[in-house]
């Protein structure tokens, strides 16, 4: 019958109520069932597979029909209230639970009622359905780990492109139900190629997650950083007003300029950086966006390239309704100069500059 019960069980929850079925069965009136958290719970387990750790999980306890929380309680106490005086004395046994060589945890009993020739059955019965539960929860953790490790660029840490691919175009779709702003930048690193072949591929690494660090300032806008590849970054995010898509682009500037003067390399590190930001309309993809970005970062390369200065360069955005506005003006640090928006032709650009499809 015990098996029975125990058969299939996933989780601390759905153990604790099988358990509870299984004492009411028996009759048992005082049982305490404490397990190796790691057992049922996303938690490293503990050094030895031999030992208890320092502190147990109560995945089931009843006395005297009292039913306990699960909750963790200190190995060293061995069951809750166990040094609270009682009325007359009580016999606990106490039975280690293991499989194999791996130490489970415990389960201390009240045989008051006489089911003593059923002890060794229950106990072989309760390792096994223990042991499955630990299996399941290792499975589970694995899993998790690795849909982490899919969309977890193993170098910086940060979203990498599979990870963008997925999950960008569902907030994508929350923006043009809620129409709300869409925010796109890109980021392409200046002079890979002179720190790989002046300083060797390792520093090039090192001057890519400086770059990633330096992009992490843009969490504070709701912004998710993305390594896409090689020395391309992206950040993509909800933005509630116009304000913010030209404050994040200096953000970056700033945050890079502040790390290459209070924690100095052995080169500096400058990046191409635009932004598309827009009320997407329905036929919009994320593609659509990263072009438009990707037109304003290269702009921004050419102008740091041929000026020496940066350029603030983002694109129209689209009102719910289909008409056209400027989300942000693109504008040169330290002077100002016109940008010209056609509506006729959903079309925009720069003087200098080739024009931009919207």
């Amino acid at each position: 019958m015990f098996s029975g019960v125990m058969a299939g069980v996933s989780d601390e929850k759905e153990c604790h109520e099988k358990m509870q079925e299984f004492a009411a069965a028996l009759g048992i009136r005082e049982f305490f069932l404490c397990v190796d958290p790691a057992i049922c719970r996303d938690i490293e387990a503990s050094g030895e597979n031999t030992s208890y750790p320092d502190q147990m999980l109560l995945l089931y306890g009843v006395k005297d029909d009292s039913i306990y929380d699960i909750g963790i309680i200190s190995t060293h106490g061995l069951t809750p209230d166990m040094h609270q005086s009682r009325d007359h004395a009580v016999c606990l046994i106490f039975c280690p639970l293991y499989y194999r060589d791996r130490s489970l945890g415990y389960a201390a009993m009240n045989l008051d009622n006489g089911i003593h020739a059923a002890l060794y059955p229950m106990l072989m019965l309760l390792n096994g359905a223990l042991m499955s539960l630990y299996m399941q929860t290792n499975a589970k953790r694995s899993a998790a780990m690795i849909e982490r490790l899919a969309v977890q660029d193993i170098l910086t840490g940060m979203l990498n492109r599979r990870g963008y691919m997925a999950q960008s175009p569902v907030l994508l779709d929350r923006a043009k139900r809620e129409g709300k702003a869409f925010a796109l930048l890109s980021a392409d690193m200046n002079g890979m190629k002179h720190i790989n072949d002046q300083y060797g591929h390792l520093q090039g690494d090192v001057a890519i997650c400086r770059m990633g660090r330096a992009l992490q300032c843009l969490t504070k806008y709701g912004m998710t950083p993305v390594h896409i590849s090689g020395d391309e970054f992206l950040a993509y995010g909800l933005i509630d007003d116009v304000e913010s898509a030209e404050k994040m682009v200096r953000s970056v500037s700033e945050e890079l300029q502040r790390m290459n003067q209070s924690d100095p390399w052995i080169c500096s590190i400058s990046a191409g950086i635009g932004i598309y930001a827009a009320v997407p309309r329905q036929e919009d993809t994320i593609d659509t966006f990263m072009t438009m970005a990707d037109h304003a970062m290269y702009a921004d390369k050419t102008n740091i390239n041929t000026a020496g200065e940066r350029m603030i360069f983002q694109g129209p955005a689209r009102t719910p309704r289909g008409k056209s506005k400027t989300f942000a003006r693109p504008q040169r640090e330290g002077r100002k100069e016109r940008s010209i928006w056609r509506k006729g032709n959903r079309s925009w650009k720069k003087p200098g500059n080739k024009c931009c499809r919207a």
